[in-house]
């Protein structure tokens, strides 16, 4: 008799055990991410940030601003603003100026939205390692006289370019992609590199047509 009591006792138990145990597994997984490492980004790559919007709008261009202020042990901060990317989904673009800091980021947005501000993160910016010769010495500025573009090492930058006003409303798609052929050619896009053609490429990606990335 008391083998059964105890045989009964246990069978009602394992349930609480089982339950017990799914808990324990969620809280100590939840833990574990807490603490995840902040990422490492290359200096002048580009780190994503992607946002869920608990609401939803009609037009997320026009009904919700959203933004990020980054901010580093150095005193610098940075304000970057969210593109809306469709349905309730916002992104943040990201591109660490230096390397060897921990950038700090929290997010904002009016009018105000649970799933779009207050959220926060963090990432290590790392000195980059790529073979893009324009993002080895870093990204575009004004020089210091405002009269030319140089880079952030203080490398000279020569923009060489056109604008192409007339295709959206003149053009058809074949003289498109013959203008787009044309400009990427050897020798107009880039010449040895100090010599850059600036095509607006979204301008022809509105007419269907495929393009290299610049």
């Amino acid at each position: 008799m008391k083998k059964d009591t105890l045989n009964q006792t246990q069978t009602q138990l394992l349930p609480w055990k089982i339950i017990f145990a799914v808990l324990f597994a969620v809280v100590i997984t939840s833990s574990c991410a807490d603490h995840l490492p902040p990422p490492e980004v290359q200096q002048w790559t580009t780190h994503e940030i992607t946002l869920k919007s608990q609401s939803s709008y009609d037009n997320g261009y026009t009904d919700m601003d959203v933004w990020a202020y980054f901010t580093n042990g150095n005193g610098d901060t940075l304000t970057r603003p969210a593109f809306w990317d469709g349905g309730n989904t916002w992104k943040i673009r990201f591109s660490p100026p230096d390397a060897g800091t921990t950038w700090y980021w929290t997010t904002f947005s009016s009018p105000h939205d649970r799933g779009l501000s207050g959220k926060k993160g963090s990432l290590i910016s790392v000195t980059y390692t790529g073979n893009n010769s324009l993002l080895r010495r870093g990204l575009l500025k004004m020089s210091e006289g405002k009269r030319n573009i140089i880079h952030a090492n203080g490398k000279s930058f020569l923009v060489v370019g056109d604008t192409p006003w007339s295709i959206p409303f003149r053009a058809t798609t074949g003289q498109v992609k013959e203008y787009a052929a044309d400009r990427m050619s050897p020798g107009l896009i880039f010449n040895g590199h100090r010599q850059v053609t600036m095509v607006y490429i979204y301008i022809i990606r509105l007419k269907g047509c495929t393009t290299t990335n610049l």
